[in-house]
């Protein structure tokens, strides 16, 4: 049984590698291997440094990573190594949303999956939007909507009827950003929206 901390792109924020120390620490792991690696390093995720130690690691093993984007470029990697992880019984501990993925425990948490995989989302979305302000500003071009343009129709009034009925159902804005496929702010935005427009008297 080995306690392992991953870390992809150290480089880019060091202080993560002691933020997982730390960690580790306070649940009482003993770190016995740090493995870190670089983006450009790795040709094949399935040859990666983590997917050949999640492979060799014994039952009852611990991987520590910060976040669950640090394991591949797409969920299906990941749900792919949560599948190895699973078949193998190595706990994996994501420090970022203070989750574990614990399969020693008899009564396996599905929604604790489910959260992780939330978050995966989330993060892919982020990581999406910044690549391309990032592009956006390397070209030169300009960010948001440019001056004078107000959109006439917003990207959720297609799901208006979806999303009222949801909430009379009692379901959280939170998980009815996800039915949707939007970011939860998109969602409060276009509520606040909708009920500006309401008392306006605007159809």
């Amino acid at each position: 049984m080995m306690n392992i901390i991953y870390i992809k792109d150290v480089h880019k924020d060091p202080a993560v590698k002691s933020q997982l120390i730390d960690y580790a620490k306070a649940k009482g792991l003993v770190v016995d291997e740090c493995i870190t690696t670089q983006s450009e390093d790795v040709k094949s995720w399935d040859r990666s440094p983590l997917f050949v130690a999640l492979n060799a690691a014994e039952p009852g093993s611990n991987i520590i990573i910060y976040d669950a984007a640090q394991l591949g470029t797409s969920t299906f990697q990941i749900l792919n190594l949560f599948e190895i992880a699973l078949a193998r019984k190595v706990n994996m501990h994501f420090v970022k949303y203070d989750q574990v993925l614990d399969v020693q425990n008899n009564d396996f948490d599905a929604l604790a999956l489910l959260k992780i995989v939330y978050q995966v989302e989330s993060d892919f979305i982020n990581r999406r939007t910044s690549n391309a302000l990032k592009r956006r500003l390397e070209s030169g071009r300009p960010l948001g909507r440019p001056k004078g343009r107000k959109n006439k129709q917003l990207k959720l009034d297609r799901y208006e009827e979806d999303i009222m009925r949801y909430l009379a159902l009692g379901v959280s804005k939170a998980s009815v950003a996800r039915l949707v496929s939007c970011h939860p702010q998109t969602l409060y935005g276009w509520l606040e929206r909708k009920k500006r427009m309401s008392e306006e008297g605007v159809a």
